[in-house]
């Protein structure tokens, strides 16, 4: 449900990023007699750099969609305004291709596959004409923009959609955005100026590569959560007066030993969406392993122990439930049966409170110094410096 929240959100800020900029242009165009057409001689400058750009980062997505949009834009008599089923519909195929592929940098060696993807969603599309053909003779009451455009038009979406849903991503939604506007041309909902469309289209997709760069570079995979490159620069942002908790997973080695990995990263992901949502203007990160980082600014401790004590019951209350394949032998698999079993996951939190000539870095330390005193006395408790 997360995901799907922040997919919706990305794809509503990205087409309102398009709607506003042709908006900003055409009011520029009128109020100070820019030429506006003008545009398209930077075009081949916005296409190189929206092309190479993120084939240096390895998001092959955007490259790809990018040679796309720049082909048929350059299509001769076409200018990018489809009328013919036929090229809507390989349209459509690529950016349904495009929907499907695993992002693995356009030199890969999954290209050959890549490639062979592509060709066989463009054949789909060459079928679905001839075979729309068909059925308008089969049956003469269908229309042939519903079979040869609207139909296609609906799957391709769905497809589209679905893939955004099921692997959510900002380049997955520059390829639902990219939907949009093709068949809004298709259908001539808006009339475009495509010089300025593919301009804002190329700025656009390079804002997805700026923001998905800085994610991998400031966010943690696993978790979501800011990493520790992301607190060091948070903290040089940060006043004289600041709380800093550090946050450790209780035997979180034996889950590892005892359920294997993959409950471990559940663990991980488990805490970090309890502690995401800590309150007093707090902001959590993950500082490394199982360990995490909460830093207060403008707070003294008495403010923030209650949150930390809410978050540390929070965590404790939760019922955990674990499944687990029990087998008979290890050749037995007729008698494998899943059992679930409900564990209890713990924190412990120090917590200390900035001191002038102190660095963050010393902070940090007197936090795990308490960190280390709540491990001593017990596990699952907050302890101030």
């Amino acid at each position: 449900m997360t995901d799907f929240l922040q997919t919706s959100k990305a794809f509503i800020l990205g087409v309102a990023f398009i709607i506003m900029a042709h908006i900003g242009l055409d009011y520029s165009a009128a109020r100070w007699s820019i030429p506006v057409d003008s545009v398209q001689y930077s075009l081949p400058v916005l296409f190189a750099i929206s092309l190479l750009l993120p084939a240096y980062f390895k998001q092959a997505r955007i490259s790809f969609l990018t040679i796309i949009v720049s082909a048929y834009y350059y299509l001769p008599e076409t200018e990018l305004v489809i009328s013919e089923p036929q090229l809507y519909l390989y349209g459509l195929a690529s950016l349904a291709w495009l929907s499907m592929i695993t992002e693995r940098g356009v030199f890969s060696g999954h290209a050959i596959k890549q490639v062979l993807l592509l060709a066989a969603t463009l054949a789909a599309a060459y079928l679905w004409l001839f075979a729309s053909a068909k059925l308008q003779l089969i049956w003469p009451k269908l229309s042939g923009d519903v079979s040869s455009v609207y139909l296609p038009s609906l799957i391709v979406g769905c497809v589209v959609l679905w893939r955004n849903m099921a692997q959510p991503s900002l380049s997955q939604t520059a390829v639902l955005a990219t939907y949009l506007i093709w068949c809004i041309a298709q259908f001539e909902l808006v009339v475009f100026n495509w010089s300025i469309t593919m301009a804002i289209l190329c700025c656009y997709y390079l804002l997805v590569v700026i923001v998905n760069s800085y994610f991998l570079a400031y966010r943690d995979e696993l978790t979501g959560l800011p990493s520790r490159r992301a607190l060091n620069q948070y903290a040089s942002t940060l006043g004289n007066t600041y709380v800093v908790a550090m946050l450790d997973i209780d035997h979180f080695k034996k889950f590892n030993d005892t359920y294997g990995h993959d409950v471990g990263d559940q663990v991980l992901k488990l805490v970090a969406t309890k502690i995401a949502k800590v309150r007093r203007s707090g902001k959590a990160f993950r500082y490394g392993g199982e360990e995490f980082s909460l830093i207060f600014p403008r707070k003294n401790s008495e403010q923030v122990m209650a949150e930390l004590e809410r978050m540390r019951k929070l965590i404790a209350h939760y019922k955990m439930a674990i499944r687990q394949l029990n087998r008979q032998g290890k050749q037995d698999r007729k008698g494998s049966k899943v059992t679930t079993k409900t564990v209890h996951v713990t924190v412990s939190i120090g917590v200390a409170v900035h001191q002038k000539q102190m660095s963050f870095d010393d902070t940090i330390k007197i936090a795990d110094q308490a960190l280390y005193k709540a491990k001593k006395a017990g596990r699952n408790r907050v302890v101030a410096a």
